[in-house]
């Protein structure tokens, strides 16, 4: 038998479209596991930590458009 891999982040965007009642969750499991990786490319391209993270949060929102 071969085991079936999915991809969790595939499996929490699948659940943040349905709009269900744990999207809000969903989203913020998305956030916590990318957000920290995301804040340090920016502040590394950006070389300012708080213009990153403006970027970090308007990415997030683009994001969470995008998959509505």
């Amino acid at each position: 038998d071969s085991l079936v891999r999915t991809d969790p982040d595939a499996d929490l965007v699948r659940r943040l479209k349905a709009s269900g009642d744990d999207a809000g969750h969903c989203f913020a499991l998305l956030m916590t596991r990318h957000g920290a990786k995301l804040r340090h490319r920016a502040a590394r391209i950006l070389g300012d930590e708080c213009e990153a993270e403006d970027v970090v949060q308007e990415t997030w929102v683009a994001v969470l458009q995008g998959i509505r």
